[in-house]
């Protein structure tokens, strides 16, 4: 008698389906969590990304409306400030060039064919064109990203950098 009380008592357990997405839930978490967590380590990269370029662009913002005088540390400090992220580092420069027609757009530093001249006599420099050289910034701006988890085969840090060029004169 106890024999087909227990067998009763087991297939009612069987049938019964309370429960059954939690444990479906247990058994999918581990798969859900090591398909989510790359692409938020990608997503939070290419931000990361953008905020370094974002940064290149408003220090080159400061150079061209505060330009003359080229003061570097004015414009490397705009252009840490224009983030959020902490460890951004940034390098200005100025010189004397002349544009590749048709110039990139935006122009980087490889659309100017730059001069052995010095500022601030660039414009004393007279292009292939015809046309005197001009000054320009170059903001180049640099972080490294490190993701939340070390991936195999992977490095755990990226360097992230970005440059923006002006013309200031």
């Amino acid at each position: 008698m106890t024999t087909t009380r227990t067998f009763r008592k087991l297939g009612t357990f069987l049938r019964d389906r309370c429960g059954s997405s939690a444990v479906e839930f247990a058994l999918l978490m581990p798969v859900l969590t090591t398909a989510l967590l790359p692409s938020y380590d990608l997503s939070m990269g290419y931000y990361a990304k953008m905020r370094v370029q974002d940064s290149a662009q408003a220090g080159a913002l400061y150079a061209q409306l505060h330009s003359p005088p080229f003061v570097s540390t004015a414009i490397t400090q705009a252009a840490t400030a224009a983030t959020g992220l902490s460890g951004v580092t940034a390098n200005a420069q100025q010189k004397c060039g002349c544009p590749n027609w048709p110039l990139a757009s935006p122009p980087t530093a490889g659309s100017i064919t730059w001069l052995a001249a010095t500022p601030p006599g660039c414009s004393a420099s007279t292009c292939s064109d015809g046309s005197n050289a001009g000054t320009y910034a170059i903001i180049d701006t640099a972080f490294s990203y490190t993701t939340v988890v070390q991936y195999p085969s992977l490095a755990r840090s990226f360097a992230l950098s970005a440059e923006s060029v002006v013309r200031i004169q």
